[in-house]
């Protein structure tokens, strides 16, 4: 699903222009550590629609009424791991969904891959690194 996005151009603080009709792509993130969600939603949410959840259960009824175009899910979740939660979207919403995972166990990188994971992300990473991951998932 594309979503319009306001744009507002502000100059002194008042808004020049808004544009309603910027289509941004859609990130959905589901990391349970507070900060490091509020990381990524800062760096990317100036390039993309970005919501945010902290658990597996709400992540999956956001994504059936959102459809991101692009999920960002931690490995270790409170409620339920982020591969079996890239499985339960494939199965029961969308089998080609993009995703990248993040975790702070290396190790996880070939079975992220295997399920299904377009790219696998080691913490601590960069902004600048999320960012690329998430322009090289689009682009395929």
């Amino acid at each position: 699903m594309h979503q319009a996005v306001p744009l507002s151009v502000m100059i002194a603080d008042k808004p020049l222009a808004t544009c309603t009709n910027i289509y941004r792509p859609s990130v959905l993130i589901v990391e349970d550590d507070e900060d490091v969600a509020y990381g990524m939603s800062l760096h990317l949410g100036r390039h993309y629609a970005v919501s945010v959840e902290d658990n597996a259960r709400d992540a999956l009824a956001r994504y059936q009424v959102e459809k991101p175009e692009i999920l960002v899910l931690d490995y270790q979740l409170p409620d339920m791991n982020g591969i079996r939660l890239l499985e339960t979207v494939q199965r029961n919403f969308d089998p080609s969904v993009t995703a990248i995972m993040i975790s702070a166990y290396d190790s996880l990188q070939d079975a992220g891959l295997r399920a299904g994971f377009r790219h696998c992300l080691h913490k601590p990473f960069s902004d600048q690194e999320l960012i690329l991951m998430v322009e090289a998932s689009l682009r395929r």
